[in-house]
């Protein structure tokens, strides 16, 4: 499914967007509290085909993610994950993810609109 795709499925069931960060996104259906009771009631499915993702690879990626955010990524295991801050040099909060870390990657999934200054850090340090 294409990104055209997804938008005309919810465009269909009469969503409504809001922008995030660049990014259109589903905002609601009309009814947030229908939806809600929904979501109570039955269950529910959340598109994040918006969110930013990257992948790290090589044989140093653990410790150079693990140097630039705020939480354990060395003693993650295979099929875990953790939420972090990702810090500049001085401690600020540059941005939120989540890591997950796979057999041979690190996958990185974070706020839309990103990817970008995200992967100009990783160069600029990698």
């Amino acid at each position: 499914m294409t990104g055209s795709d997804i938008r005309q499925f919810h465009e269909k069931l009469g969503a409504r967007f809001a922008v995030v960060h660049g990014v259109q996104v589903v905002s609601d259906y009309g009814d947030v509290s229908a939806e809600y009771d929904a979501l109570h009631n039955t269950a529910g499915i959340i598109d994040l085909s918006f969110r930013g993702r990257l992948c790290l690879t090589g044989s140093d990626r653990i410790r150079f993610l693990n140097g630039q955010v705020s939480n354990d990524v060395k003693n993650l295991q295979p099929g875990t994950g953790c939420y972090a801050a990702l810090v500049n040099a001085k401690g600020k909060i540059e941005s939120d993810l989540n890591i997950y870390r796979l057999e041979n990657e690190l996958l990185l999934d974070f706020e839309p609109g990103l990817t970008e200054s995200l992967l100009s850090r990783f160069d600029k340090f990698w």
